[in-house]
This record gives C-alpha cells, sequence and structure tokens, in this order.
C-alpha cells in the first residue's frame, strides 16, 4: 500500500505541475480520486480479459491442439531435431486422460484466461502507461516514448521463442522419461497445458531483460561497467538457467537455448550504454 500511495501522490504533485488548473479543482483530486481513476483502469483490463477469455472458450479446442502441439513428433521443431539426432526422436503422440469430472471444463476457463491475457497483454501495458503517464515529468514521458510497444514486441517475441523451441525440448524430455519400462506415460490435460503455457509465460518474461535494464539504467540503479565486469558471472548464471529449463538436453539443445539468453544479456549492456550516456549528456 505504502508503493501505491507512492505512486498517488506523485501523480497529483506531476498533474498540478504540468497543467494550469484551479486551487479548487486541484484540491478536488484527492487520494480517493486517483484511487477510483486506477480502479477504472483495472476495469477496462480485465474486461479486455474476458473478452480474449470468450473468443478462446469458445474455440477451445483448436487452442487445445495449438497448446499441445509440441508433445507430437510431427511439430516442426521436433521433427527437426529428430532429423539431427534419430536418438532424440519422440516414440509417439502422448496420451491425454481426464480423471476428474470438472477437469476439463476448468482447463477450458484456464485456457481461456491464459489466451486472453497473452491477447490483451499490450492493451494491458497500455493501460499502465495511462496512469503512470501523468505522475511524469515531460522529460521522462518523451524517454519513456514507445515502451508500449517494445515491451510488448518483446514479450511476443519471446512466447515464440518458447513455443516453437524451448517447449518441444521441455515436453521431448518429459514424455520420454520414465522411471521404469513398465510405467506408461498418460498426461492428465491439466499437467500438458500447465507445462506448455508455464513455459510460455517463462520465456515471454525472460525476453523482457532489455527491458528491465533500460528501467534500472534509468534509475541509476544499473550501469553498462557493472554488467560488463560481472559478465562472465552472467555467462555461467545464464548456462545454468538454459539447462535447468532444458532438462537432459544435449550440447546442441542446450546452446540453443543459450545463445538467445548471451544475445539478450549483450544487447541489455548496449542498452544501459546508451541510458547511461544520455544521462551523462543530461547532467553537463
Amino acid at each position: 500500500m505504502s508503493l501505491l500511495s507512492k505512486v498517488l501522490s506523485n501523480r497529483e504533485k506531476r498533474k498540478k505541475e504540468n497543467t494550469v488548473s484551479s486551487a479548487e479543482h486541484e484540491k478536488e483530486m484527492s487520494f480517493l480520486d486517483h484511487l477510483e481513476e486506477l480502479r477504472w483502469h483495472i476495469i477496462r483490463i480485465l474486461i479486455a480479459i474476458m473478452v480474449g477469455a470468450v473468443g478462446v472458450f469458445i474455440y477451445r479446442e483448436k487452442v487445445f491442439g495449438f497448446l499441445t502441439a509440441p508433445y507430437y513428433p510431427e511439430f516442426p521443431f521436433n521433427a527437426f531435431i529428430c532429423k539431427l539426432n534419430p536418438g532424440q526422436c519422440s516414440s509417439g503422440p502422448p496420451a491425454f486422460n481426464a480423471v476428474e469430472t470438472t477437469e476439463q471444463f476448468q482447463q477450458a476457463l484456464y485456457m481461456g484466461f491464459f489466451g486472453g491475457l497473452v491477447m490483451a497483454f499490450p492493451y494491458i501495458v497500455w493501460e499502465v502507461w495511462r496512469f503512470i503517464k501523468p505522475g511524469l515529468m515531460k522529460e521522462e514521458q518523451k524517454k519513456l516514448r514507445g515502451n508500449v510497444l517494445i515491451i510488448s514486441l518483446l514479450f511476443f517475441i519471446g512466447l515464440a521463442f518458447s513455443y516453437y523451441i524451448l517447449t518441444p525440448l521441455t515436453v521431448t524430455f518429459l514424455v520420454e522419461f520414465k522411471l521404469s519400462p513398465e510405467v506408461i506415460n498418460e498426461f492428465r490435460p491439466s499437467s500438458a497445458i500447465d507445462t506448455v503455457t508455464n513455459t510460455m509465460l517463462a520465456g515471454a518474461i525472460m525476453f523482457e531483460l532489455p527491458m528491465v535494464v533500460y528501467y534500472l539504467s534509468l534509475l541509476g540503479i544499473l550501469t553498462p561497467g557493472f554488467m560488463r565486469e560481472y559478465r562472465r558471472h552472467a555467462f555461467v548464471v545464464l548456462l545454468i538457467i538454459a539447462a535447468a529449463i532444458t532438462p537432459g538436453s544435449d550440447m546442441f539443445s542446450l546452446a540453443l537455448i543459450t545463445i538467445p539468453l548471451v544475445f539478450l544479456y549483450e544487447l541489455s549492456i548496449v542498452v544501459s550504454a546508451l541510458v547511461n550516456r544520455r544521462r551523462n549528456k543530461e547532467l553537463a
């Protein structure tokens, strides 16, 4: 609540500085007024998610087929890996069995929420920007111009990378892994969907690294010198992350995941350097 109070207080202060209003009007913009404005931003976000969720629920069969496609050997990346390394070929499509009465309905609702969240993501970021913008100086607003587009673009690139490359590697290992040849893998739809959606979201968040570095650099918390100094340490951490999200993968698969992570880190250094250079010019 203290962070929210700080944001709302800053919005009110900046509005007074950036607009020529009467004293009575400024007095009317109370803390509760800002909370009311925040409430409507949240309501519009929820409506956008609900609209997308309804569409996904209507076409749930196609969406389920899309989400579970990486489990099948015909999936493009699975077929590609199979040609390179026949030892990693999938033995066949898994069996999905719902064991609870409400499981399929619950998963339809979950897919709807996930799909609605993904489709509404650019609008969600835009609504957050609309709420924060009045609390910023004009110079600060210029620095953040275009961020809604960049954040959304990185989010969808991360989703695509995770779906077409990261997810097949993960689920293929999980499908083929067995405690004993006598144990048959039969997956619940909830487990299959959770694995794919969680992996996709993890990839989408991972690809937001340049923007996180951008904001931290704007605040002066992160510098390109610090990132360069600890580059080797960062690469070791990235390698561990790549190994963790691709269990049981060979060196080729591990490199396939590590290279984009290293690229994102190097891109983040460039972003931090550009921000730092601009800050130095402003202070000069």
